[in-house]
C-alpha cells in the first residue's frame, strides 16, 4: 500500500493522465494489504499514494495462524477548469478505514512459503468531479462500504520476500449522488490481483508492488463520465516501506516458533 500511483485505464475526462493520477472514480481501491506477520509480531506501513494520498496501515498476529489488519487513507486533490473566461477551482477529497481479519500458515521448508487468507470491510468519503473532454464536469458525492476477501502467498528468502495477491472487493453504496441527484451503480464489484515483493531483512523493508482492479460491469449507467467515474478499470503501481519492530528486540525476547 504505500506510494500507490493509480492509473485509470480508460479515459477518464479531459487531461486523462492528470485526471487519472489524481483520482477522478468514485471507488478508488487501495493497494491490497499483504501482511507478513507471524505469531507475537506487529508491521507497520506508511507513505504516499499518488503524491496526493497520505496512506498508513498496520497488522498483528496475536497468537500463531491469526493475524488482524487496519489501514487508512486519504486523498486531497486540487484541480481547476476554465469555461467562458471563468475559473473554478474545485477540491476533491476521498477518505478511506478499513478493518480485517485472517489466517495464515507457514510451510515448512527452506524456503517458507508464507500463505494467508483474509476478510475485511471499510468505508469511505467521497466528494469529487470528473471532468468531461467536451462537456461539463460531473459532481459526484458518495459513502460507501467496500466488504473483501484477499487470498496471497509469499516466498520468505534471506534478504526479503515476494509473491502474489487476489482480492475481491464488493461495494455498497449508502449514497451515491451525481450533480446532487441520487442515481443507481450498477457495478459493485471488483477483482483485484496483484504481484509484490519486499527487500531487507532488517526492521524496514522496502515494497513494491503492480496489479489492476477490474470491475465486474462497465456499463455501470447510461452517461459516459458516469461510466468512467462509477466503473473504472484501474492499474496499481506502488513502492514504499514496512517497518517491523519485533526485529528491534534482543534474540532473547523473540517471539517462539509457530505452532
Amino acid at each position: 500500500m504505500l506510494f500507490h500511483y493509480s492509473i485509470t485505464m480508460l479515459r477518464c475526462g479531459a487531461g486523462a493522465a492528470l485526471l487519472a493520477v489524481a483520482g477522478c472514480s468514485v471507488y478508488l481501491p487501495t493497494v491490497p494489504s499483504t501482511p507478513l506477520v507471524q505469531r507475537g509480531q506487529v508491521e507497520v506501513t506508511a507513505g504516499l499514494r499518488g503524491l496526493t494520498t497520505l496512506e498508513a496501515g498496520a497488522s498483528f498476529s496475536p497468537k500463531a495462524h491469526v493475524l488482524f489488519s487496519g489501514e487508512a487513507a486519504l486523498q486531497r486533490v486540487k484541480s481547476t477548469q476554465t469555461s467562458n473566461s471563468v475559473t473554478t477551482e474545485t477540491i476533491d477529497t476521498h477518505q478511506q478505514v478499513g478493518l480485517g481479519v485472517g489466517a495464515y500458515t507457514v510451510t515448512k521448508a527452506p524456503s517458507p512459503v508464507y500463505l494467508a487468507a483474509v476478510a475485511g470491510v471499510g468505508y469511505a468519503d467521497v466528494d469529487i468531479h470528473d471532468y468531461g473532454l467536451l462537456s461539463f464536469s460531473h459532481h459526484y458525492q458518495a459513502q460507501y462500504q467496500r466488504y473483501y476477501g484477499q487470498l496471497y502467498l509469499a516466498t520468505l528468502a534471506p534478504m526479503g520476500s515476494y509473491g502474489l495477491s487476489v482480492r475481491g472487493t464488493w461495494v455498497d453504496y449508502r449514497q451515491l449522488l451525481e450533480d446532487g441527484v441520487p442515481i443507481e451503480a450498477t457495478n459493485h464489484f471488483y477483482l483485484e490481483p496483484h504481484l509484490f515483493g519486499r527487500i531487507g531483512q532488517g526492521p524496514l523493508q522496502g515494497y513494491a508492488t503492480v496489479g489492476v482492479s477490474l470491475p465486474a460491469v462497465r456499463n455501470s449507467n447510461s452517461s459516459g463520465a458516469s461510466n468512467n467515474a462509477l466503473a473504472p478499470s484501474t492499474l496499481l503501481f506502488g513502492v514504499g516501506i514496512v517497518f517491523r519492530p519485533h526485529l528491534l528486540r534482543q534474540p532473547d525476547t523473540a517471539p517462539l516458533p509457530e505452532r
